[in-house]
């Protein structure tokens, strides 16, 4: 610290000796140049007191304090949450005593038969500048971490606006792709809600991917001829030539995918949704079926269950046929789509205009001109994109009325809630990304 100063230095000292205290005032008063506060407290309860109120810059502390002793007090201080430099004066000179007090903390320590203004000077200077650059310190790394605190949150907030801006953005492409094949992109919904009730089923940290790939595993059909796609949206079986056309059609979307910037994992989910742990439906037999990737595996059992109920079986028939084919489904993800399916949406059918079709109903049967074509099959999730597609026929009064859906008892939010395992610890379950 400099000789001369304009800064007031405010200076605490506790020592029983009354005559003590006035010494030191004294000495601290002949310093030259120095703008000085001092504060005497003979009680130690009570100089401790008064530092809640009083942001001293050093503390001077007798080491004899009747039953206490200095060392003792200053450690009282950093219980109580004061970090000021303290100075240790003492009657007794030896050099153990000195040890200890640095050892628990003390900055310095001045024997009392060296007590006089210069040395005072040194010691409170040194003291004083030390803490003043040390709490600089604290305040520049309090700085930098609240700014790589913003720095991350910033980059959180930006990826999360990214993949909420990415799932939209797919959202709104498979709207517009619905146009063109409902019966496809009305598959695609239904799975994605058995893929995302088993996903949170199954405690994965990473959903969303799950969800876009489930939104676009149906994108490669519309490379397939429409009477494949008839006769698999009925369940019918394909003949050889049909089968080899269809299972094209994983790979044909995945390499569309890939296109699409960050969406690689997607695309290779989308490229291993037909395959099975018995190598059942992978190209030519080939592959091993350990590379399955989970988010395939999810896929395929909520496709197939879709592909049985949408031939007619009851979910509780489609489950039990799932679980008949051994050896083709991982357990784990047939035991979450069991968990799930014992849990789905509780629905109430009824008939609605077209002005009453609204998401999220489901319709139970198809939408057909008066003339019987098909406008959208059956089973289709009702999607904005339909309902703008449907008034163009409303208006020349060509569809037939009233309209058959299921309606929705709970929502999605609640169906997932009832889903989540109740007994599970927080953290637990696959750590393997989709």
């Amino acid at each position: 610290m400099n000789s001369t100063t304009d800064t007031l230095l405010k200076i605490l000292a506790i020592d029983d000796d009354p005559d003590n205290l006035e010494l030191l005032r004294q000495y601290i008063q002949e310093i030259p140049g120095w703008q000085t506060e001092f504060r005497g407290f003979l009680d130690s309860a009570q100089g401790l007191q008064a530092l809640q109120g009083y942001p001293a810059d050093v503390v001077l502390i007798d080491y004899f304090l009747g039953e206490k002793t200095g060392v003792e007090v200053f450690t009282r201080m950093q219980e109580m949450g004061f970090h000021q430099p303290v100075i240790l004066l003492t009657g007794n000179g030896d050099t153990q005593t000195a040890v200890d007090a640095m050892k628990a903390g003390i900055m310095d320590y001045i024997p009392k038969a060296r007590l006089a203004p210069p040395v005072l000077q040194r010691a409170i200077g040194n003291a004083a500048e030390k803490y003043r650059l040390q709490q600089t310190i604290n305040e520049q790394r309090q700085k930098a971490e609240a700014a790589d605190r913003e720095v991350l949150r910033r980059m959180r907030s930006e990826k999360e606006l990214l993949e909420q801006t990415l799932i939209g953005s797919i959202e709104a492409m498979t709207q517009v792709l619905s146009l063109m094949n409902p019966e496809a992109f009305g598959r695609s919904a239904r799975i994605k809600r058995y893929v995302t009730a088993m996903a949170k089923r199954m405690r994965f940290p990473i959903i969303w991917k799950l969800e876009i790939a489930s939104l676009l595993s149906q994108l490669g059909w519309v490379a397939l001829p429409p009477n494949v796609l008839h006769k698999v949206s009925q369940g019918k079986r394909l003949n050889p030539r049909e089968a080899r056309l269809y299972r094209q059609y994983p790979q044909i979307g995945a390499d569309m995918i890939r296109k699409i910037p960050r969406m690689e994992e997607v695309a290779e989910i989308i490229a291993h949704q037909e395959d099975t742990l018995d190598g059942f439906g992978m190209a030519d037999g080939e592959g091993d079926p350990e590379s399955i990737p989970i988010g395939s595996r999810l896929l395929k059992v909520a496709i197939d269950l879709d592909a049985l109920e949408s031939a007619g079986r009851t979910k509780k028939k489609a489950l039990e046929e799932l679980k008949a084919r051994t050896g083709r489904y991982d357990p784990s993800v047939l035991e979450a789509l069991s968990a799930v399916s014992a849990t789905a949406l509780r629905y109430k059918h009824g008939e609605v205009s077209l002005n009453e079709l609204a998401p999220p109903m489901i319709l139970a049967d198809d939408i057909r001109t008066k003339s019987g074509a098909t406008l959208v099959p059956q089973g289709q999730l009702v999607t904005y994109a339909m309902l703008a597609r449907l008034k163009n026929f409303i208006m020349f009064r060509t569809m037939r009325e009233p309209l058959k859906v299921r309606i929705p008892l709970t929502t999605l939010r609640e169906e997932l809630e009832l889903q989540a395992p109740k007994t599970e610890e927080p953290g637990s379950g696959p750590t393997q990304s989709p």
